[in-house]
């Protein structure tokens, strides 16, 4: 009986299924502010984010990115595009 068992109806997949892919989510800070998230969280204005201000140019800012951490020329001509782009939103020209 073992010799004659029926095959199955539905065979599995050819090859395995791809892990889903891992999104970015920013917070939006819409919890607690001071909640102890157990390991290493230094806040919103001690991790090294700032504000633009409003005078800068985006050479001015990609520049000072470039600073802190060193970009590839490509890169940091896609960084000033995305920062023109960001300015030019806030300013309400774009």
């Amino acid at each position: 009986a073992r010799g004659r068992a029926r095959p199955r109806l539905i065979p599995g997949p050819a090859r395995p299924r791809r892990p889903d892919q891992q999104v970015y989510r920013p917070n939006r800070g819409g919890g607690e502010r001071h909640r102890d998230t157990g390991g290493g969280y230094r806040g919103y204005r001690e991790s090294g984010v700032r504000g633009i201000p409003s005078g800068d140019s985006a050479e001015e800012v990609t520049r000072r990115v470039c600073a802190r951490s060193p970009l590839e020329p490509p890169l940091r001509r896609a960084l000033c595009q995305r920062v023109q782009d960001e300015l030019s939103k806030r300013r309400g020209t774009g």
